[in-house]
């Protein structure tokens, strides 16, 4: 009852505090990006990183995807900042969990990557290999003069394997009238690496490669050029002492056309022939996953017909050009041709 009636004063004081004005000065709250085998548990910090006075909050963590399962939500190992702070969490009835919190004496904090709370998630003994992104939703971040402060919800990213590397190409959509996009694939390491090399396999042949933008540390070099069968060959090293440390995520952008010749629908690109190395020139272990990429084949919803000047006169004349396919008027077989007098 007491813990009931505590949550009742946060919601009010947040309520309040929120009539009263907003500012505009960033804060981020944000999940830590962590890693867990399959069929093991792990802690994801919640942290607070702000450089303002910070005496309320509160978030939404949405149910989360695949076969990961949210255990609870623990605060005995919240920074020492949090302990003149009132802190509570329950599931709504969407699945989601409130993350609710507020200084009972409205002091407030200021700090970077202070600790609010901990997830404790498992993940299933049939969690498939992979890169989940763990976003926030419902942030409210309120100073202690009642004032709402502009804030982030960062995005943190959960990694289940029990391999050294995990290449997770993130699904996608190119529109059907792009000449250029992006391919976004996150890189995540459990080990030190000291190079790779993987094929960006397009089967379908929606697009070709461009370049590499490198997200990795200083000393390393990132080259993908492509290969006679269609396939983009990535290569990424670094110097020696330039080693990606474990537990990183790295977000690694492949530049490519597309195929002007490409169809709408949805098309499987693979990561394949996975090299991996560590400092001694000895092999480790990578995955790789396979994700559509979707290619929207909308056309303009309306086209703007250009008239002539005053000095033309438009005719229309029936000819048999191309089958129409969509569209009822004409009748089928025939197109409008526009003479100009």
């Amino acid at each position: 009852m007491e813990q009931i009636f505590k949550q009742a004063i946060a919601s009010v004081i947040i309520f309040l505090l929120t009539f009263f004005g907003r500012v505009f000065a960033v804060s981020e709250v944000s999940l830590v990006s962590s890693a867990v085998a399959p069929g093991d548990t792990v802690e994801i910090p919640l942290v607070l990183s702000t450089s303002e006075t910070v005496a309320a909050l509160q978030c939404h963590i949405p149910e989360l995807p695949g076969n990961l399962r949210l255990l609870e939500v623990c605060f005995e190992k919240k920074s020492p900042l949090f302990n003149s702070w009132s802190l509570f969490s329950n599931r709504l009835y969407n699945r989601s969990i409130k993350i609710l919190g507020f200084d009972e004496s409205l002091n407030g904090i200021t700090g970077d990557c202070c600790e609010l709370a901990r997830l404790v998630v498992t993940a299933d003994k049939i969690a498939s290999p992979g890169v989940y992104s763990l976003e926030l939703g419902g942030l409210l971040v309120i100073n202690q003069d009642g004032q709402i402060l502009a804030s982030n919800p960062g995005t943190g990213y959960l990694t289940v394997s029990e391999t050294d590397v995990v290449f997770d190409l993130q699904r996608d959509s190119i529109g059907y009238y792009d000449q250029s996009t992006q391919i976004r694939i996150l890189v995540s390491t459990f080990t030190k690496v000291a190079g790779f090399q993987f094929d960006l396999v397009d089967s379908a042949d929606i697009f070709r490669g461009i370049d590499c933008q490198n997200p990795f540390v200083d000393g390393w070099n990132v080259d993908c050029r492509e290969l006679d069968n269609g396939s983009l060959r990535i290569l990424a090293f670094g110097a020696p002492d330039t080693l990606l440390s474990a537990g990183s995520i790295f977000p690694l952008i492949v530049n490519v056309g597309t195929n002007p010749d490409v169809r709408g629908g949805a098309y499987p690109v693979s990561i394949e022939k996975i090299t991996v190395s560590d400092e001694n020139a000895e092999s480790l272990s990578g995955v790789g996953n396979t994700a559509g990429v979707y290619v929207d084949s909308l056309l303009p919803a309306s086209f703007d017909l250009l008239l002539p000047g005053d000095n033309y006169t438009v005719s229309a004349v029936w000819e048999t050009q191309h089958v129409w396919q969509r569209s009822s008027f004409p009748p089928a077989n025939e197109a409008i041709v526009y003479d100009l007098n």
